[in-house]
């Protein structure tokens, strides 16, 4: 394979990011999504380097764990269940997705209820646990509907989407899709983090 160019603006990013975890202050008591380690895995995981990204945010994982910062906890969480599924450690995945809920439930906050119900039915729909899948969803649904959050819809959508395809659904699938192919960006929601329709959205 010969060389290929990157873009100028990915090497600008690139010495961006390096730059921030170079400066990063490990005992720092910002929350993960301002942590030059949480971002650096979370890029790894986008750009295709799983086990890299699996590893680093096992690692978040247990920076947050021992802080007991459990809405970070769970921000860590959510995208470890996401690696793991596209990694197809569905094991793995399904024993996140399982601890994060747990947690969702004892804080009783609407919206990491949500995120945690979705993974929930993303690892079930992986796995051919359908109904679990229907069930996780609906209620991330309904919730995110409830609560005016309607974005956080989107990946719970898709996940039910995908279930009624696999089960031969094929008119129901539709009737779930429809919602979502109204409002489609093709400028923006083919990204991956989008388009798949995951937990991360």
């Amino acid at each position: 394979m010969g060389h290929r160019e990157l873009h100028p603006w990915v090497g600008r990013r690139r010495r961006a990011l390096q730059t921030a975890l170079e400066h990063e202050r490990p005992n720092s008591s910002a929350a993960a999504t301002y942590q030059a380690t949480a971002v650096a895995a979370v890029i790894a995981g986008w750009t295709g380097e799983l086990p890299r990204a699996r590893d680093e945010m096992a690692a978040v994982q247990r920076h947050y764990t021992d802080r007991g910062s459990e809405i970070d906890i769970l921000w860590a969480a959510e995208h470890a269940v996401t690696f793991d599924v596209w990694s197809g450690r569905f094991a793995d995945a399904s024993r996140t997705a399982e601890e994060a809920l747990q947690r969702a439930e004892q804080m009783g906050g609407g919206h990491v209820l949500i995120k945690a119900r979705t993974g929930v039915a993303a690892v079930a729909s992986y796995t051919g646990d359908l109904d679990v899948a229907r069930a996780a969803a609906r209620a991330a649904i309904d919730a995110a509907v409830d609560t005016g959050g309607h974005y956080m819809a989107v990946a719970p959508t898709s996940t039910l989407i995908f279930v009624e395809v696999s089960a031969g659904n094929y008119d129901a699938a539709l009737a779930v899709a429809e919602p979502l192919l109204a409002q489609f960006d093709a400028a923006h929601d083919t990204e991956i983090v989008v388009g798949a329709g995951f937990p991360m959205r």
